[in-house]
């Protein structure tokens, strides 16, 4: 062991070796002594280092702390924030110049539990609201179908009409009749298709037409109110033009209809153009592009985003005529339809809409002509015609008579049950509003004892509840009213196809 220092010095002024060496004893004290100054030095360096380890750990100590601090008072003031933001009206001296943590999170609860309450209302108010709608879209089925009933005679009456043979001078009689019957359908239809709009209801049924027709269709039924306001209405479109298609043609129909209604009504001098072209054809679809073109009043610039807003008139002198959501429908219905209506307009010149659309390639083998020949034979089918009105059976007879159908009637449910199990029939027409069992109990009963028998919901109700219901009791297809006897054609004869085959 290496002899302190201090002792070292000691032992030379004190003592000599030979003292050191010649004293017994002496040696071993002078090493404990020697050990004891060692073990003081060792003890000292370990309370020095002791410190420095304490100091060291304040310091960290002291550093988290403030630190926890600043981070107290980071929440302080965002939970400030917080009651400011959520309640701007709050009294902020109360929460001004406060470090109490348990304070503020407690103005904080305070404000969360107002807010809570004010969102149980707006939960009541939006419940009430729902239940409005629902209210409406009730009322709307219903009156829809109040006045698809009667409508729907007039509609068929005038189809039937015109497939019969009459007199040259009722042509023009039964082709106005038909005419004003489709326009009060497409009125009706723009008020329930807007409900469905404002749901995300509306849905498109896509099968193979003729485009020809359909625009041929649709310039006579315009023609009446230009002739009426002495101007001209023209159908412009190339032979080039595809003429069997497979889309939506009702809501083809819908749009041109809606905008040549509007550019007509709002056209006095010169006249309106439907203009059709063909664009490209793209594999199996062809892009066209619809004009309406009128010499009308026009459009201001600044009101061309707001026309197809709902219930939008541009002219107060023209808003007795028409809904006000021709436009807003029309739009709607392009967008379902993959495209976007367009508009240019110079106001007291005229204005063009227009809009680009994909349609896909249709079959020609598919379309069912409107005016069908008595010489169309079905080959006998026989169909069992359920409807307590008794002017809708008879409707529905004369449509049928001459396709060479077996036909037998019913009035409500339990008679058509009591029918079907006494006979086989191939078809079931169905309506489905009746007294005593309407169509869906008695469909939901008949499918008890027959599930092979065909049956078609003949309804004036659209509404989506409606159609899952159908087809929820088990029926096969549905028809909307009016029925229009090609559409009845086609799904008779799609079900005479069907008794083919499984002979």
């Amino acid at each position: 062991m290496e002899t302190n220092k201090l002792l070292l010095r000691q032992i030379k002024r004190n003592l000599s070796s030979e003292v050191i060496e010649n004293t017994p004893g002496l040696k071993e004290f002078i090493n404990s002594v020697n050990e004891s100054y060692s073990n003081f030095n060792h003890d000292i360096e370990m309370n020095e280092r002791a410190f420095q380890i304490a100091e060291m750990e304040y310091e960290e100590i002291n550093q988290k702390l403030n630190s926890e601090k600043e981070t107290i008072e980071r929440g302080i003031k965002r939970l400030s924030n917080m009651i400011r933001a959520i309640t701007p009206e709050f009294d902020l001296a109360r929460i001004d110049n406060q470090d109490d943590l348990l304070f503020i999170t407690g103005m904080l609860e305070e404000q969360v539990a107002v807010r809570k309450e004010i969102e149980r209302k707006l939960q009541i108010a939006v419940d009430n609201e729902i239940e409005a709608s629902n209210v409406k879209s009730e009322f709307l089925a219903t009156i829809s179908h109040e006045i698809r009933s009667p409508l729907n005679v007039i509609t068929s009456l005038s189809h039937i009409l015109l497939s019969e043979h009459h007199l040259p001078e009722q042509e023009e009689n039964f082709e106005i009749l038909k005419i004003a019957s489709n326009t009060l359908m497409l009125l009706i239809n723009d008020v329930l298709d807007f409900s469905k709009i404002e749901s995300g209801k509306l849905e498109l049924k896509k099968y193979s037409f003729d485009l020809h027709s359909l625009l041929k269709d649709i310039k006579k039924s315009s023609k009446p109110l230009a002739q009426e306001k002495e101007i001209f209405f023209k159908l412009d479109y190339q032979e080039n033009l595809p003429r069997v298609v497979y889309s939506d043609s009702l809501r083809i129909r819908q749009i041109l209809v809606n905008l040549i209604s509007n550019a007509l009504k709002f056209t006095e001098q010169g006249g309106v153009e439907l203009k059709v072209d063909f664009l490209s054809e793209i594999k199996d679809s062809y892009l066209l592009q619809f004009e309406v073109i009128d010499s009308g009043i026009g459009i201001p610039e600044s009101k061309l985003k707001e026309i197809f807003d709902e219930f939008y008139q541009v002219s107060k002198k023209h808003s007795r005529n028409g809904t006000g959501l021709g436009l807003s429908i029309s739009k709607h219905l392009l967008n379902l339809l993959d495209s976007e209506i367009m508009v240019e307009s110079t106001e007291g010149k005229g204005s063009k809409f227009f809009f680009k659309i994909y349609i896909e390639k249709g079959e020609p083998k598919d379309i069912v002509e409107e005016h069908t020949e008595s010489s169309d034979n079905l080959n006998g089918l026989s169909i069992l015609i359920v409807d307590d009105m008794a002017f809708n059976r008879i409707v529905i007879e004369k449509m049928l008579n001459k396709w060479n159908l077996k036909l037998d009637f019913a009035e409500n449910g339990v008679e058509a049950i009591e029918k079907i199990k006494a006979k086989k029939y191939n078809l079931v027409l169905m309506d489905i509003h009746m007294p005593i069992m309407n169509g869906i109990e008695a469909t939901k009963a008949i499918r008890l004892f027959d599930n092979e028998t065909n049956i078609i919901a003949l309804t004036a109700s659209s509404d989506e509840k409606t159609k899952e219901d159908v087809f929820y009791s088990g029926m096969n297809n549905l028809i909307t009213k009016p029925i229009i006897p090609n559409e009845l054609l086609r799904v008779i004869k799609n079900y005479s196809e069907q008794k083919k085959a499984n002979l």
